[in-house]
């Protein structure tokens, strides 16, 4: 869980920012070569957030299959399930297939020929138009750390078209 306040110089705006990150994982019938990993996150952040503090959801932190920070806005949710199978001779080689939903809320309108954005409560509340991921990766331990590979695709909506997204970083996903 995470609070935080700011107050912006030079401007009147301020504004408050909570998030909750919970987590979990349990072994399945398979043993220690078998995990299963669950994440879920929800974010809430007022309407003087400056636009490069506001959520992002996207990318291989949250919704793969997607850009990174694909989705902005002042609320945000998602979730993930992996199953994460070690193979080899030291468990080194990771297996891992994955399902991830989720989305970033806010409202833009144009005034005056500029963009302005708004909290979508009304939207965030009801969790609508949660876009959804699917795919598999490869994690290789290494004595640097874990290397992760993941493919993703988006699933259900109009970005199916954007087709397959590759992800590279290091340490699990979560």
């Amino acid at each position: 869980l995470s609070y935080e306040r700011g107050e912006l110089l030079r401007d009147p705006r301020s504004y408050d920012q909570f998030e909750a990150d919970l987590r979990a994982y349990h072994k399945t019938f398979f043993g220690d070569k078998n995990v299963m990993a669950y994440r879920v996150a929800w974010g809430s952040t007022g309407s003087g957030t400056p636009d490069s503090m506001r959520f992002s959801v996207g990318g291989a932190e949250s919704v793969r299959g997607y850009e990174y920070g694909a989705f902005d806005g002042y609320d945000q949710f998602y979730a993930s399930i992996e199953n994460r199978t070690r193979f080899g001779k030291n468990g080194n080689v990771q297996l891992v297939a994955f399902f991830d939903i989720g989305n970033a809320w806010q409202k833009t309108k144009i005034e005056n020929g500029k963009k302005i954005n708004a909290p979508d409560r009304h939207n965030a509340g009801k969790f609508a138009d949660l876009k959804k991921g699917v795919g598999v990766g490869i994690r290789l331990n290494t004595p640097i750390g874990p290397l992760r590979f993941d493919f993703g695709w988006p699933v259900g909506n109009k970005m199916d078209d954007d087709g397959m997204k590759f992800y590279f970083n290091m340490g699990q996903s979560f």
